[in-house]
Formats: structure tokens, C-alpha cells, sequence
């Protein structure tokens, strides 16, 4: 099957460019005019649009009613049984392509072990079953460990602290069994020391990214765990992590992911967790090819009539704008976020296109869109499959495989807005 785009914005990594491309079954096989006698089976006409690639988000929990931990809600609680697990599962993917994603990977909450081990056999059955769907096959690109091995309760976020447990390789193990080798990144928080270093040090050797947040440890125990093989920070700001002004140990965790030139930051980018001035800041600090944009989106991302939730015993409810979520009774302390990635490139666009104020620099002089769109790019699609080792992907070039979303970008009014049209997930078309 060869499907030929027309009139298109290409937003590559070498700049914006007006022209054709073609995809052929899996693959974009030509980006501009193609050879002569190359007919396509079909044309589609993309003037006006921009086709950007696909999006991928590395931390989310959920969307659509669905939470990698506790399945499909239906309000007021979730269900159960594996049949709605599976149910939950399909629908996010639905509503994850619907939003230009073309990877994913869900996100564990803090959860009794015995909850999180039948979660994570769902999820790999259904996978590997004849009965999921392309979406469901495709989209979910493995699972993130967060909650578990948080130690301390004032770094808890929106994670219950009842469910923490001491880092172990044995329980790693045993959790990767239940999942078919799925698990692609694990929250290790430093400050359990020895086996906080032990685990990491194993995941490390076993290709599997072990990451770092929901801490309070200092400069000196952050910096050991990167040593061991820590490449990746969780949401940098949040979770909350630990900072420090002081000399000693060199700081906190946050001075750490900033120097540590080794360390992947995600930022959720939502202009809640993080204010946008410290986005910009973080992007000269880190620089741009070590941010990831994520969403940490919760089960209520994109469900209407929710106003108030419990969760894993954690109360949560919606904000009176419908978008972040609090915990209930902690002043100040968000409960995952209701950001899509279609919203975050969207964000990122105006926060680029505009001058704005810096805390750490004085100012940030805006982009041209066309800069703006290549930047937000990278941070939605580009560098997550390069931290996660996804090659042929996250890139429009010609022999990557067609992961790819049509859309439509209007603005500033005084926002951009981005409309997604049509996504491409291995040159099938699924939105």
C-alpha cells in the first residue's frame, strides 16, 4: 500500500519544509517528489496542514477513564475484573491516538503488590492476545515503575506511602515475570542507599532505564545513584523533588539532574506543575536534547461530569478550571495532570513564541513558529524514543516508520491551538 501526502508543512528536524511524502505499508519511503512512474494507491491533500511526528509520551498513568493500575473507572470506582482491565485498555488507546500519540508508556501508582502484579499481567496478556487491537498492540510501548520504591512520605506526591517498598532485585524480578519483560523504566528514589544502588546498578545491566524522583536525597547520593546508572529524572520540579541552596553535598537532588550531563529530565508541561519561565530556564540549563515533555495524565484526562475521585486512598479532585487535578486537604499538591500531548506541543508553541521573563535567566527572547514548531517537536517526539533506544521512530525522514500526525495549528489568540486531523501509526491510518 503506498498512500502519497500532498501540500503538507513538513516540521523535520532540519527545519519546516512545504512538500510531498510518501509512505509505503510501514514506512515513509519518499520525502518530496517522488520518481516518475511511482503511482500512489492513494492521495490525500494535506494543504494548510502540518505533519508533524508522532508523539510520544514516556510517563502517563492513564486517560479516558482507564489507570494502568486499577483499570477502567466507572463512577464512582473502578471494576475489577480482567475483562474491564482489558475494556480500560482498548479505550485508552482510542483516546491516546485521538490525541497524536503513537507510543505511550502507562505509568504504575504506589499500589498493594498484589494489585500492581495482576495489572501487569493484564496488560501483557491483552498485548500478546488475538483479541486486542492494532491501537492496543502498538500505542502502549511498555511500563514505567513509579510509586514503589519512593521512601519517603513528604516526597510522596499523590502516591500513598503505605505502598512503598525497599528497593529489591528480587522483587524487580518478580514484577518483570508478571509483566513479559515489559517494564522499560523504574522510579528508584536514591536516599534507600545501598539498595537503592544495587537495583539501579541491575536495571542498568538489563536495559531497562532506571530513573530517579519523588526524592529527598542530597547532590552527593543523587550523583552516586547516576554513577550506578540513574539516566533518567522524574517529572524534574515536581513529585516534589529535593533542592538545596546550601554548599553541602552539593546540594539537592534538583542541583544534581541539572549538572548530571548524563540525566534525561522530563517536564510536565501542563503551565501548572511547572510555571512556564522555569521550562524555558530548565530547557538552557539541561539543553534541549535532554528534556522530554510528558503529560503524567490520570484516568480523568478527558472524562466529563468527574468532580472528585479517590484513588489507591488518596482523595483527589478537579480543579474549578477542569485542568489539573489537587489532592484533597494538601494545599498545593497535584494529583497527576489532565494534559494530552496534542495540549502540550500546543503550550510549548506559545510559551517559545513569546518573550518572556526567566527566574534563573533574565529573559527569554521568543522564536520564529517555524523554530518553535522544530523545538516543541523534539521535546514531544523526537528525544523520548532516543532516551528509551526506539530507533526508526519520533523523526520524519524517509525510511523511519510512518508514525505521524496531520494537523491543523491556528494562532496566537493569544494561544496556539492544535487540532489533530489524522494520525499514522506504521503507515496505518488510525485516527
Amino acid at each position: 500500500m503506498k498512500l502519497r501526502i500532498e501540500n503538507a508543512t513538513l516540521v523535520m528536524a532540519s527545519g519546516c519544509r512545504k512538500s510531498d511524502l510518501e509512505i509505503t505499508d510501514e514506512r515513509i519511503s519518499c520525502i518530496g517528489r517522488p520518481a516518475e512512474g511511482s503511482a500512489p494507491d492513494r492521495i490525500l491533500d494535506a494543504a494548510g496542514s502540518y505533519v508533524l511526528a508522532g508523539f510520544i509520551d514516556v510517563h502517563s498513568n492513564g486517560i479516558a477513564g482507564f489507570d494502568f493500575t486499577n483499570g477502567w473507572f466507572r463512577n464512582p470506582d473502578f471494576l475489577q475484573s480482567r475483562e474491564d482491565y482489558c475494556k480500560g485498555l482498548e479505550q485508552a488507546a482510542r483516546a491516546y491516538a485521538a490525541c497524536g500519540v503513537t507510543r505511550v508508556l502507562l505509568t504504575s501508582l504506589a499500589a498493594p503488590l498484589e494489585k500492581l502484579q495482576d495489572a501487569l499481567r493484564w496488560y501483557a496478556s491483552w498485548r500478546a492476545s488475538d483479541r486486542s487491537t492494532y491501537v492496543a498492540k502498538n500505542i502502549p510501548a511498555g511500563i514505567y515503575i513509579e510509586g514503589t520504591f519512593i521512601k519517603e512520605e513528604s516526597f510522596r506526591g499523590a502516591h500513598n506511602s503505605v505502598y512503598f517498598n525497599r528497593p529489591s532485585i528480587e522483587l524487580f524480578e518478580n514484577l518483570q515475570e508478571c509483566a513479559r519483560g515489559e517494564i522499560r523504566v523504574v522510579n528508584v528514589a536514591p536516599e534507600w542507599g545501598k539498595a537503592a544502588l544495587a537495583l539501579i546498578s541491575y536495571l542498568s545491566r538489563n536495559q531497562v532505564i532506571a530513573a530517579a524522583g519523588h526524592t529527598g536525597s542530597d547532590g552527593d547520593t543523587f550523583r552516586a545513584a547516576v554513577d550506578h546508572g540513574v539516566r533518567l529524572a522524574v517529572h524534574l520540579f515536581n513529585g516534589p523533588t529535593m533542592g538545596s541552596f546550601k554548599p553541602f553535598f552539593h546540594g539537592g537532588a534538583l542541583e544534581a539532574i541539572l549538572r548530571a550531563q548524563e540525566v534525561t529530565a522530563e517536564l510536565i508541561v501542563d503551565g501548572y506543575h511547572v510555571d512556564p519561565s522555569y521550562v524555558l530556564d530548565a530547557l538552557v540549563r539541561k539543553g534541549q536534547d535532554r528534556i522530554v515533555a510528558i503529560t503524567d495524565s490520570m484516568f480523568a484526562t478527558r472524562l466529563k461530569d468527574l468532580t472528585e475521585f479517590s484513588i489507591l486512598g488518596v482523595d483527589g479532585k478537579v480543579s474549578e478550571n477542569g485542568r489539573y487535578l489537587e489532592v484533597k486537604g494538601r494545599k498545593n499538591t497535584l494529583c497527576g495532570s489532565v494534559l494530552t500531548m496534542d495540549q502540550a506541543f500546543a503550550n510549548l508553541l506559545t510559551w517559545f513564541t513569546q518573550d518572556r521573563e526567566g527566574v534563573w535567566y533574565e529573559n527569554h527572547t521568543a522564536l520564529s513558529l517555524e523554530a518553535a514548531l522544530i523545538k516543541a517537536s523534539a521535546l514531544c517526539s523526537r528525544n523520548p524514543p532516543a532516551l528509551l533506544g526506539m530507533d526508526q521512530t519520533g523523526v520524519i525522514a524517509a525510511g523511519n516508520l510512518a508514525d505521524l500526525v496531520i494537523a491543523d495549528i491556528t494562532g496566537p489568540n493569544p494561544e496556539y491551538q492544535l487540532k489533530v486531523k489524522k494520525v499514522f501509526l506504521k503507515g496505518r491510518e488510525i485516527v
